[in-house]
C-alpha cells in the first residue's frame, strides 16, 4: 500500500478494491487466462491452476473457497491467485477474468459488469464479507484508469491529461476512504475508475508510456488532482465540495477559451438571480456541444457512461417520487413536499446547501430539512442520483401549496472541480496540447 505523505521513488505496488462487503457479493465466477498460469495460495497453501479454466471462488460461514473440479480448497485468511510469471506484459483483456463486479455504487448508472484484471488477485474476508483486492503496479493501474474513466476513441492530449490526473490524485494518497480495509483505493467513482483491462487500449497504454511518472505538483506536494464528467461551463472550488480548506489549484474558474471568459469574469454563480439565469443558459464552454455536439459524445465516454445530455438538462419528478426519495434517502416522514430552496452556492452555481420544506403529517405544520453538501443534495432528491447540484427547481400542478410536479434543470454532471472531462476533450479536439489542458484546470500547477 502508499505511505501517506510521502513521494515514492520508485514504482510503487497498490491494491485496488473491486469488490468490497457493501456489494454483498458472496460468489464470483473467474475465467483463467491460457497464459501466464496461475497459482493459487490459500492461507499460505500453493496449488498449481490449469491455463484457461474456470473457478468459483465464495465465502461461507467464514471460510473463502475455491471450486475448480479439483479437490476444494478454502481459507479463512486470504486466497491468492498470483501468476508464475510476475513480468508478463499488460495488453487488453489481459489478467483473469471476473464477473460480477459491481460499477457505479449508488450512482444513476449503477450496474454489474464483468472486467478483467491483470496481476495479482486477493481475496478477503471483512466484516463477513468477501472483498477482493487487485494487486497491480502503478503504472499497470493508470494505463486503465484512463479508457475506464474515457473511451479510447479521445485524443491523445485528452488521454495523457486524464492520465496525469489520475497518477497524481492516487499518489496524493489524501483521502485514503478504504484504508482500514487494506485497500489504497476502489474500483468506481468514488475514488477513481478502474475496470482492470476490460477497455484498455493501445491509445492508453502509451498516454502512460508517453506520461510515465509525470504528475502535477504544487510547491513540493503532488496536487490532489481530482476531476468529474462536466462542469457545465464553470470550474467549481475545491472548498465548495470539500469544505475545510481551499487549494490554489482548483479554483472557480469559466471553462472556456479566453475570449469567451472574459464576458463571464465578474459573473458571480454564487448570488441566486445569477445562477438561474446561468442554467437557464448554454454558454460557449469547452463542454457545451459548441465544441461537442452531444450526438458525438457517446463515443468518448466510459463504457459505463449513460447515454444523455449532460451540459444542461432536465428532468421532472412527481410528489410521490420526491416524497418517496427523501423517506428513503434523509429517512423523513414526509408527507408532501412544498418546496426545494437553495440556500448556498458555490461559484459554479451548485448548490451547497439546501431547504427541504414539507408537511411532516396531517396537521399542515410545516418542517423545514437542510441537505449541507452538493453530495447530499444529489443523493437525496433521486434513486438515481442527480447528474449535479447546480439546478434549478420549477413547481409544477399545484393543488393548493402542494405541487403535483418538480421540474429541475440542471447544468453538468459531478462535483465540478479539477478536471472538466468533456471539457478536455473539447480542449483536445481542439489540438489543445496536453499540458495546455493541465494548465487550464489546475492554474498554479506545474508538471
Amino acid at each position: 500500500m502508499l505511505t501517506a505523505d510521502a513521494i515514492p521513488t520508485t514504482e510503487p505496488v497498490i491494491d485496488v478494491g473491486i469488490i468490497l462487503p457493501g456489494d454483498g457479493l458472496s460468489s464470483v465466477e473467474l475465467t483463467l487466462p491460457k497464459s501466464p498460469v496461475y497459482r493459487a495460495v490459500c492461507d499460505g497453501r500453493v496449488s498449481e491452476l490449469k491455463g484457461g479454466q474456470r473457478i468459483t471462488i465464495s465465502y461461507d460461514h467464514g471460510k473463502l473457497h475455491l471450486e475448480s473440479g479439483l479437490p476444494e480448497l478454502s481459507a479463512t485468511g486470504e486466497i491468492r491467485l498470483e501468476a508464475r510469471d510476475s513480468n508478463t506484459a499488460i495488453a487488453p483483456k489481459s489478467g483473469i477474468r471476473v464477473a460480477p463486479v459491481m460499477a457505479g455504487r449508488g450512482f444513476h448508472w449503477q450496474k454489474t459488469i464483468e472486467v478483467y484484471l491483470p496481476d495479482t488477485l486477493i481475496f478477503r474476508i471483512h466484516e463477513e464479507q468477501m472483498i477482493l483486492i487487485n494487486e497491480l503496479p502503478l503504472e499497470h493501474y493508470v494505463m486503465c484508469v484512463a479508457t475506464s474513466e474515457m473511451s479510447a476513441a479521445c485524443p491523445p492530449a485528452l488521454i495523457e491529461a486524464q492520465t496525469i490526473a489520475a497518477r497524481s490524485w492516487l499518489l496524493a494518497n489524501v483521502e485514503q476512504k478504504h484504508k482500514s480495509m487494506g485497500m489504497d483505493v476502489c474500483n468506481d467513482d468514488c475514488c477513481q475508475r478502474y475496470q482492470g483491462t476490460s477497455f484498455l487500449s493501445p491509445q492508453s497504454i502509451q498516454g502512460a508510456l508517453s506520461t510515465y511518472g509525470r504528475v502535477l505538483m504544487y510547491g513540493e506536494a503532488i496536487c490532489d488532482a481530482r476531476y468529474s464528467k462536466s462542469c457545465g461551463g464553470m470550474m467549481e472550488s475545491f472548498d465548495a465540495v470539500w469544505p475545510g480548506y481551499k487549494l490554489p489549484y482548483m479554483i472557480v474558474k469559466p471553462d472556456m477559451p479566453d475570449r469567451e471568459a472574459e464576458k463571464y469574469k465578474d459573473v458571480d454563480l454564487s448570488k441566486e438571480a445569477a445562477a438561474r439565469d446561468w442554467i437557464g443558459s448554454t454558454p460557449g464552454s469547452w463542454c457545451s456541444p459548441r465544441h461537442i455536439p452531444e450526438s458525438e459524445l457517446k463515443k468518448y465516454l466510459g463504457n459505463v457512461d449513460q447515454d444523455a445530455a449532460y451540459f444542461r438538462w432536465k428532468i421532472e419528478f412527481s410528489q410521490a417520487e420526491i416524497t418517496a426519495a427523501l423517506r428513503k434517502h434523509a429517512r423523513l416522514n414526509v408527507r408532501a413536499v412544498l418546496s426545494l430552496l437553495p440556500e448556498k452556492r458555490g461559484g459554479s452555481g451548485r448548490a451547497t446547501e439546501l431547504s427541504v420544506v414539507y408537511y411532516p403529517d396531517e396537521s399542515h405544520r410545516t418542517a423545514v430539512y437542510k441537505a449541507t453538501s452538493e453530495y447530499e443534495i444529489r443523493r437525496i432528491l433521486s434513486d438515481r442520483f442527480l447528474y449535479s447540484s447546480a439546478i434549478v427547481v420549477k413547481l409544477k400542478e399545484l393543488s393548493g401549496e402542494i405541487p403535483g410536479v418538480f421540474e429541475i434543470l440542471g447544468a453538468g454532471w459531478g462535483h465540478g472541480a479539477g478536471l472538466c472531462q468533456i471539457g478536455a476533450l473539447g480542449m483536445a479536439l481542439h489540438n489543445k496540447p496536453t499540458e495546455e489542458i493541465l494548465a487550464h484546470y489546475y492554474p498554479n500547477s506545474y508538471l
